[in-house]
């Protein structure tokens, strides 16, 4: 079975500064793994803001939100 997870990457106006990302590993303390890709973006879309929001946090230099995909990890849920 397949295992989905979020991931956001980040646009930054440095051109030093390589594109970054980061996984969605938990919310509200519980581990955000999904099933299926189409239950990943369900997820990505109910929660857009939010998640939006995270990556302004972590990566505060950033210029924008460059994208939020769902990446198939392969494993198991």
């Amino acid at each position: 079975m397949e295992k989905f997870i979020i991931v956001i990457v980040m646009l930054f106006a440095e051109p030093t500064i390589k594109q970054e990302y980061f996984e969605v590993e938990t919310y509200e303390g519980n581990p955000l793994n999904f099933k299926s890709i189409q239950e990943c973006y369900a997820h990505v879309e109910d929660n857009f803001f939010h998640l939006k929001l995270a990556g302004e946090y972590y990566f505060p230099s950033a210029f924008a939100v460059d994208k939020i995909l769902c990446i198939d990890i392969g494993k198991e849920v």
